[in-house]
Order: structure tokens, then sequence, then C-alpha cells
């Protein structure tokens, strides 16, 4: 992918100022943030950049599904 920027829609909950976001190993997104942890996030007019790392599947946290499936 050669320093190709690339962006993608992400569901995103933010708890205890952290920002988690889901998404699935065989999609692009997953593959290009395991090649280059360093992403950005904007949503309106706020831009926040950092360091993302995997955490494991989604329905292995049931908090995380549970605010999920609320919102």
């Amino acid at each position: 992918r050669s320093n190709r920027v690339s962006a993608r829609m992400m569901s995103v909950l933010i708890k205890d100022h952290i920002f988690y976001v889901q998404t699935d190993k065989t999609f692009r997104k997953y593959q290009d943030i395991r090649e280059n942890p360093q992403v950005a996030l904007c949503i309106g007019s706020i831009q926040i950049e950092g360091i993302c790392e995997d955490i494991g599947h989604p329905l292995d946290n049931e908090e995380f599904c549970s605010r999920f499936k609320h919102h």
C-alpha cells in the first residue's frame, strides 16, 4: 500500500477517554491498522491522532457489546 492514505467509516465508542472501534480482521482497514497503527479520527470539527492496538474480539468484551447495542 506504499504509504497511501486511506479513510474508512468506523463505529466508535468512548469510555474513560479511550476510543474503541470494531472491524473485522478480513477488512482492509484492519490490515492497514496492523501495518501502521498510527491513526487519526475526525468527528465534526474535532481531530484526534493516536496509536491503535488490537485488544481482541468485541464479543469477548461484555461491556463493549452492551454499549455498542445501546448506541
